[in-house]
């Protein structure tokens, strides 16, 4: 529960109970159920059956609980590549070439508006992002080669400084609206700084913008720089 503080006024009826043994010395363990008596005591004690441990855990997986996090509604998503459970769940996906809104600072002295972006890989967990970018739009295999990202508040790892985007993704959201949340995290925020070292482009990335901002230009993935990991190592 999210909140058990919530549920102190309401009032629970014991309706199993469970004892669980385990041997001495060796790696077993049996369980025994309870029935509750009409004052609350434990009674009728039995082996938990199969059927009983079914219903029981039926009963716990439809509770509201974290291990619901990154399940996708449905059919799992064609962009996805790949979902771990480990640690806080992470999850990493690609997005075609596509026109987005872009938000520059007026430090950039580059335009906001709509641009095309390249191809993206994404690498999230609920507090953190990644990003890379694609030469084409197959999708990626552990070999495939990635790309600094062309953005601003990105380092040379691919990792996104958020700045002070508040970011709130529940432990119980779904696959879809966890990619979601993060593409419009990362394009509603303003670009305004760079964290690299040198430019993610074989060329000046403030022109590169300014050339590409609301016009029809695709983005030129040929002055993408190549990145020094690949998929294989983000697993």
């Amino acid at each position: 529960m999210n909140c058990i503080a919530d549920t102190f006024n309401e009032d629970f009826t014991p309706v199993k109970f469970l004892a669980i043994y385990c041997h001495q010395q060796k790696d077993q363990y049996h369980v025994e159920s309870y029935d509750p008596s009409p004052s609350g005591r434990p009674i009728n004690a039995h082996p938990l059956g199969a059927a009983e441990a079914s219903s029981l855990g039926r009963i716990l997986s439809n509770t509201d609980n974290p291990s619901h996090f990154l399940l996708p509604k449905g059919i799992m998503p064609d962009q996805v590549l790949h979902l771990s459970a480990k640690d806080e769940g992470s999850a990493i996906w690609h997005t075609p070439a596509i026109q987005r809104q872009l938000y520059f600072s007026e430090n950039l002295k580059i335009p906001s508006g709509k641009a095309w972006t390249p191809p993206l890989l994404w690498v999230a967990s609920r507090k953190s992002l990644r990003i890379f970018a694609l030469r084409t739009e197959t999708k990626p295999d552990t070999m495939t080669v990635l790309y600094h990202a062309p953005f601003f508040n990105t380092n040379a790892k691919g990792d996104v400084c958020m700045g002070t985007v508040k970011i709130d993704i529940p432990e119980t959201v779904s696959l879809e609206t966890f990619m979601y949340k993060w593409e419009k995290y990362f394009f509603s925020s303003y670009f305004s700084h760079s964290n690299m070292g040198r430019s993610p482009l074989t060329g000046n990335i403030v022109s590169c913008w300014k050339k590409l901002i609301d016009t029809d230009a695709r983005f030129p993935v040929e002055a993408l720089r190549k990145q020094s990991v690949t998929l294989k190592k983000l697993l």
